[in-house]
């Protein structure tokens, strides 16, 4: 067992430099409940300072979500969508092709439980945002015209349902990319430290 009156008087940084070269799986969870004393920014801190956060590739697979509302939804909304995005390809309209190809690799991920869903889910959340921004930049456009146009013009009137669906594509988005990272949970936290000799991926 690792001495306490040592371990007690141990930086984080003594700590870290322990948990990389300790001999035993003893020693490993004495060291192990000394960092948890410290706080999670104090940990991430000098992790990043030193170079040693873990990258996605180095936290291992997921195993569950902080968040049950994001996986849920997450799985439900790609679903549908995959389903419509189908139907259009199957029409003729080749675009579809290319959320077709990216809400199945997003679904394959959630499956296999890969670290790469991370980055999947924000392609996702962009391309979804960026489309909310487009139904509401044209439906404002399109309120401008019908502002401006002469008794002699009918415009088209403003799209309620693409209104809707702009905000809701906007704020699935923003939701989504920010919690992405925080509501999945991996075999390795940020802040564990690596064990000595381990490489990025």
């Amino acid at each position: 067992m690792t001495d306490t009156r040592n371990l007690a008087n141990m930086t984080l940084d003594d700590l870290f430099d322990a948990r990389r070269t300790m001999v035993s799986a003893e020693q490993a969870a004495d060291l192990d409940r000394r960092l948890a004393e410290f706080s999670e920014r104090d940990r991430i801190h000098v992790l990043k300072r030193r170079g040693e956060l873990r990258s996605l590739s180095q936290r291992g697979r997921v195993v569950g979500y902080s968040s049950r509302l994001y996986i849920v939804s997450l799985c439900v909304i790609t679903s549908v969508l995959l389903a419509i995005n189908v139907a259009t390809l199957a029409v003729g309209y080749w675009l579809a092709l290319i959320p077709v190809l990216v809400q199945s690799a997003l679904l394959g991920s959630l499956a296999l439980r890969h670290y790469l869903q991370v980055y999947l889910v924000r392609v996702w959340a962009i391309v979804a945002a960026i489309g909310g921004v487009s139904l509401l930049v044209s439906q404002l456009a399109q309120g401008v015209v019908i502002a401006l146009a002469t008794e002699e013009e009918q415009p088209g009137p403003i799209s309620i349902a693409k209104l809707l669906l702009g905000v809701f594509e906007l704020g699935a988005g923003v939701y989504y990319f920010k919690t992405a990272v925080r509501s999945t949970k991996f075999e390795h936290a940020e802040h564990e430290p690596k064990h000595a000799g381990a490489n990025a991926v």
